[in-house]
C-alpha cells in the first residue's frame, strides 16, 4: 500500500526530531567527551587521532597509539610505543581525516560528531523503508510507526554520536538487515537476475563493520539471513547465506589489513599473528580470573539484564515475545515458522561474541549490549509484522 503525502510528513518529522535531540546532545558537550557512551575509548581515539596529524598516520603503519591504556600484548615493540592492535584503527582514521580537513581544533571534534549522526540516521531510516517494502507493504503507516521505536532507545541517544566504533558498526549491521530484506525481493528468485550487487555491497559492509569494530562481526554475518527470515517473502534463503559469505570475506580482508599494518610495523609477519593469536586467547580463555565453570551459562542472564538498559526490554523478553507473536500471525505455518526461527537466530547470534569473548564481555558490560541490535530489531520487525496482519484482517 502506497503511504501518504501525512506518512512521509509524520516519517520525516520523527526523524527530525531524532536528529535536533542529537544537535543538542552535541552542543551541550562541546568538545568534551561523551560520558554516557564509553568516554575513555572516545579519549583514546581522538588522542590518536591527533597523534596522526602531528607525526603523520604512517609512522605507524596507520596503527594508533593509546598512551596509558592497558594493551595487554605480548609484544615489547608495541608496548613501548604504546600501539592499540586489538582492534581496526577505523575511528582513529576516521576523526584524523576530519583533523586533515578542517584543523586539529576542539570545534571539529565537536562538529565531527555529525558524521556518525547521519550515517547512523540514514540508515535506520532506510530500515524503515525496507520494512514498509518488504515486511508488511500492506500498512500504510508503518514506516511512521516503526521509526520511533527503531530510534528512540538507549543503544542510540548518546551512544550514536560516539567517535569510538560503536556508532559506525551498529550503522553497519543496520545496513546488512537492508540488504537482507532487500534479497527478499522476488526479482532476485529469477536465476537472471544480477546478484553481484548484494554481493559486493555484503563484502563492503563486512570490511567496514570489522575495521571500526570487532565485535559485531557475528551479528552482521547473521544479518542478511535474519532479515529476509522475518520478511514477507523468505523464500531465498541460500542467497542471504551467500551474502553473509560475502560478509565472511569482507572480515577476512579486514583481518589481513590490520595484520599487514602490524607486521609492517613489527617487521615480522610471524611476530604480528602471534600477537594477534595471544589477544584473542586471552580475550576469550579462561585466564585472569577465578570466574566459577559455569560463568558462561550466568552470562546469558547477566546481559539480558544488561540488554534491558540499552532497548528497554530483555533479551530473554525479546525471544519470548517475539516467539509468541511469530506464532500469532494469521498466515501459513511456513510464514510463522520462519519468523520465530529468525527471532531464535538473532537471540544466538547475538550471544555468540558473549560466549567465545568471555573475559571481554565481563569487562565490558557498558557497551557490549548494543550488539543485540539484532535481537531488537528482529523483535521489532515481528511485532510490526503482527500488528499490520491483524488490521489487515481486521478490514
Amino acid at each position: 500500500m502506497k503511504p501518504s503525502k501525512w506518512v512521509w510528513i509524520a516519517w520525516a518529522l520523527v526523524a527530525l526530531l531524532f536528529f535536533a535531540r542529537e544537535v543538542a546532545i552535541i552542543q551541550k558537550y562541546g568538545s568534551e567527551m561523551i560520558g554516557h557512551a564509553d568516554a575513555l575509548s572516545e579519549y583514546f581515539v581522538n588522542e590518536a587521532a591527533k597523534l596522526f596529524y602531528d607525526k603523520g598516520p604512517t609512522a605507524t603503519a596507520f596503527l594508533p597509539q593509546w598512551p596509558g591504556f592497558d594493551h595487554h600484548t605480548n609484544s615489547p615493540k608495541l608496548l613501548e610505543n604504546q600501539i592499540y592492535s586489538h582492534y581496526f584503527p577505523g575511528p582513529e582514521i576516521l576523526l584524523y581525516f576530519g583533523y586533515a580537513v578542517f584543523g586539529k581544533s576542539d570545534t571539529t571534534l565537536q562538529w565531527f560528531r555529525l558524521v556518525p549522526l547521519l550515517l547512523a540516521l540514514s540508515s535506520v531510516m532506510a530500515l524503515s523503508l525496507a520494512m514498509a517494502k518488504w515486511v508488511f507493504p500492506e500498512w500504510k503507516w508503518g514506516q511512521a510507526v516503526v521509526l520511533p521505536w527503531l530510534l528512540f532507545v538507549p543503544a542510540w541517544g548518546y551512544w550514536t554520536l560516539q567517535i569510538h566504533g560503536q556508532s559506525y558498526a551498529t550503522t553497519t549491521l543496520i545496513w546488512g538487515l537492508v540488504l537482507g530484506l532487500w534479497s527478499s525481493d522476488e526479482k532476485f528468485l529469477n536465476s537472471e537476475t544480477p546478484k553481484w550487487p548484494l554481493y559486493l555491497t555484503g563484502f563492503v559492509l563486512g570490511f567496514l563493520s570489522h575495521y571500526f569494530l570487532l565485535t559485531f562481526c557475528f551479528v552482521l554475518f547473521a544479518s542478511p539471513w535474519v532479515a529476509q527470515a522475518f520478511s514477507k517473502n523468505p523464500a531465498n534463503g541460500k542467497l542471504a547465506f551467500r551474502i553473509s559469505f560475502f560478509i565472511g570475506l569482507g572480515l577476512v580482508a579486514a583481518f589481513v589489513v590490520h595484520l599487514w599494518q602490524i607486521a609492517v610495523f613489527l617487521e615480522s609477519w610471524n611476530e604480528a599473528l602471534h600477537e594477534q593469536l595471544y589477544i584473542a586467547f586471552e580475550r576469550g580463555a579462561n585466564v585472569r580470573r577465578a570466574d566459577p565453570p559455569d560463568i558462561r551459562i550466568r552470562l546469558i542472564g547477566q546481559y539480558s539484564q544488561h540488554v534491558y538498559s540499552f532497548f528497554n526490554i530483555s533479551s530473554l523478553s525479546m525471544l519470548v515475545i517475539g516467539t509468541l507473536a511469530s506464532w500469532l500471525h494469521y498466515c501459513s505455518n511456513e510464514l510463522r515458522k520462519s519468523k520465530a526461527i529468525s527471532i531464535l537466530v538473532a537471540f544466538l547470534a547475538s550471544y555468540v561474541w558473549v560466549m567465545v569473548m568471555k573475559n571481554h564481555s565481563i569487562d565490558h558490560p557498558h557497551f557490549n549490549p548494543r550488539i543485540f541490535m539484532l535481537l531488537y530489531v528482529t523483535f521489532i520487525a515481528v511485532v510490526a509484522s503482527l500488528v499490520s496482519n491483524r488490521l489487515q484482517y481486521r478490514q
